[in-house]
């Protein structure tokens, strides 16, 4: 199972720990580059293994689109799983 997921900052440390770990499960975090506090970004860009986060050069509302763009291509979906 792949999730993927924007955040601002919190819920991608939550996410990140939530799923850390688990087998079968790849965990993708999008979220703004610069704009979310050091803190956080430790929080959740540190774990590796089945967590992998990407900074976006944009806001939140970049990440977000990018995430339900993923959401609705198909091709997409069947390769993930």
């Amino acid at each position: 199972m792949t999730i993927l997921t924007a955040t601002s900052g919190d819920t991608g440390a939550a996410v990140a720990h939530a799923f850390y770990g688990l087998p079968n499960v790849k965990v993708v975090i999008l979220y703004p580059r610069g704009k979310i506090s050091p803190l956080q970004e430790k929080l959740f860009c540190t774990l590796g293994g089945n967590i992998e986060t990407v900074a976006i050069d944009g806001d939140f509302d970049a990440c977000q689109a990018l995430v339900k763009q993923a959401f609705d291509d198909e091709e997409l979906k069947v390769a993930l799983g």
